[in-house]
Order: structure tokens, then sequence, then C-alpha cells
């Protein structure tokens, strides 16, 4: 009886018992999906980015604007300023917790100082977490326009989840190492790429 009962116990199983055989792990995943490894995705390149790029922190977001449009307007006679945001690359990342990413952009400022030198940080940071630094950060003289490809570096927080990385014309005159917004975090529609921390 007791035969009987481990044949069709062992009936159910999806493994084989044959020597060599090893038993699925209980948290495995489809092969398309991101594998975890003692706490993290795995990283070959060495580049934050997990090897498997599969989407897995809820619904994917919606693509944002290409070329994102900016502005900041203080008033006259205070400086006032256009940007874009283009070429974003990577736009959705899946990313290692801790690690640090680049991202690619291509940045377009349109700058009035109204006859004096005035400087203008395109800012940028994970929303909720604030700045993290600036696409660009330059002062010149009245009107003037600039537009050059960047890499900025981007640390991926350790708390699993979906962030939005985001951007704005942040004036004072300098970037500096402060990690707040001067005029308060940039909306949804700031979004140019998105992070997903598995």
């Amino acid at each position: 009886m007791r035969w009987g009962i481990l044949a069709i116990t062992l009936a159910g199983c999806a493994f084989d018992l044959r020597a060599g055989s090893t038993p699925p792990a209980d948290d495995a995943r489809a092969a398309d999906d991101v594998v975890i490894e003692n706490g993290e995705c795995p990283d070959g390149d060495g580049d934050g980015a997990c090897d498997v790029q599969t989407w897995v922190c809820g619904t994917q977001p919606a693509a944002p604007a290409d070329p994102l449009a900016l502005a900041r307007d203080l008033g006259d006679p205070r400086p006032k300023a256009g940007a874009k945001v283009a070429q974003v690359a990577p736009v959705y990342v899946v990313a290692r917790a801790g690690a640090t990413l680049q991202i690619g952009l291509d940045v377009q400022l349109t700058v009035d100082c109204h006859d004096k030198v005035c400087g203008v940080p395109l800012a940028y940071g994970l929303a909720g977490l604030g700045r993290a630094g600036c696409a660009f950060d330059d002062a010149r003289f009245d009107q003037w326009t600039a537009q050059a490809p960047v890499t900025v570096p981007v640390a991926v927080p350790v708390v699993e989840g979906a962030y939005a990385l985001r951007a704005t014309v942040d004036f004072p005159d300098a970037c500096g190492t402060t990690t707040s917004w001067y005029v308060g975090e940039p909306d949804t529609a700031a979004t140019f790429a998105h992070v997903c921390v598995p």
C-alpha cells in the first residue's frame, strides 16, 4: 500500500527523479523575467542595468514625450529659458539596486538673460528623491542657445519599485551640489525616463 501512495504522489510532480535531475526552485520565474540572485539581478557588463530588461514593476508607464519641452520664465527683467530633452536612451530601464546608470540624452536650450550674464542649469532627478544633478550647467551673456548630447549618472535606489526620472530648468545661476529643487519638484509631464528596481 505504501508503494501505491508513493507512486500517486510522484505522478503529480513536474521534476524527474532520475540521477542528475534537480527540482525547480520555489521562486523560479519564466525565462523572459528578471532573475534575482542574492537579492539583486545579474548585471554581466557592470552598466547598472539588469541583463534581462523585462519590466516587472507593475504596469509599464506611458512613454514620455520626445522631445520633452520644458520652460521657465521668471518675468522681466529676470531670465527666461526653454529646453528640449530628446533621444533619451534608455527610456525604460530595469536596474540593479544601488547601481549607477548612465542615461544618454540630447539637450537643447534657448535662453534670454536680458542683457546680462545668467546661468541656466537643466536639473534632473528621481521623483520623490530630490535633484540628482544637472544635464547642463553654464552661464552666458544675453540671448544664447546651446545644444549637445550628454550622459547623466543616475544613482539607482536600493528600495524596489518604479521611479520616474524628471528634468526642469532649475534657476538660480549654478547647479551646485544641493539635492533640493529650486522651484519645487517637476511634475509628471517633466518625466523623460523610467527606472524599475526589481
